[in-house]
């Protein structure tokens, strides 16, 4: 879906938008080819709330198990819902001054390029996408090995769609999409698509 900058929650804070408020206003939009209706877009989630190191009045901005400050949202042409699935990205963090920021705590573990620190900590739509791919990688597989060869892009497609669900209900996750509905109502599907996928 492409990120929304620190800088620019910074701004829609200071205009008075507050998360997730800011999901329904224009330039909160995917970014190409994000709308391509053959492709799977996905957004990023909230995986966490703790922040660490020298941090007294910081706080995350999501709640666990929503939606991350920095996806991006649809619709898709013609109104599709895009992103169709998202996976845990990523937080950013705020503190009584009104600085948004990364923070280790928030970030998603993943190794690293070099061979010290063999894991590096960041945040991003671009760090949900793979474990997308790894799950679909996953279905591809179980399917081979159930004799099937002949999969095509949107069979594949469709099994990973259709295996989405949303994080457990009465949670932080419903508090998100009451919030979504009182400013634009159904609007969070094009946050959150059809949930994140189980492979």
């Amino acid at each position: 879906t492409g990120n929304i900058s620190t800088s620019n929650v910074k701004y829609y804070y200071g205009d008075g938008l507050a998360y997730p408020e800011y999901f329904i206003d224009d330039e909160a939009s995917i970014y190409d080819p994000g709308q391509a209706s053959l492709a799977i877009t996905v957004g990023s989630m909230s995986p966490t709330t703790q922040a660490v190191g020298q941090i007294t009045t910081a706080m995350a901005i999501a709640e666990e198990h929503q939606p991350s400050p920095f996806t991006r949202c649809g619709p898709g042409i013609n109104k599709e819902i895009k992103p169709e699935l998202v996976e845990y990205g990523g937080n950013y963090i705020t503190n009584e001054d009104g600085l948004i920021k990364t923070n280790l705590g928030t970030d998603v573990v993943m190794s690293s390029h070099q061979l010290t620190p063999a894991i590096c900590h960041n945040s991003g739509t671009s760090f949900a996408v793979p474990r997308v791919a790894h799950k679909m990688a996953r279905i591809l597989y179980d399917m081979q090995s159930l004799g099937f060869y002949d999969i095509s892009a949107s069979l594949l497609k469709a099994l990973t769609v259709n295996s989405a669900t949303y994080p457990p209900y009465y949670g932080n996750f419903d508090n998100f999409k009451q919030a979504m509905d009182e400013k634009k109502p159904k609007h969070w599907l094009n946050v959150v698509g059809y949930g994140i996928p189980d492979d």
